[in-house]
């Protein structure tokens, strides 16, 4: 679906909604992708050590 030509949309795309996306990276997928010299995801500086009991600051 697309806007009607004469539209003009000013702003951010989506209108001030909020990204609530996750990542999650269970235990296995982190030990394969060690494995596979994959130790530096996106440039990080490591895999993320992520626990649903981990408090963040």
């Amino acid at each position: 679906m697309t806007a009607p030509a004469d539209t003009v949309h000013e702003g951010p795309p989506l209108g001030g909604a909020i990204d609530v996306h996750a990542h999650f990276l269970t235990a296995r997928l982190c030990a394969a992708m060690e494995e596979a010299g994959h130790g530096q995801p996106d440039g990080m500086p490591e895999v993320p050590d992520w626990s649903p009991r981990r408090r963040w600051p």
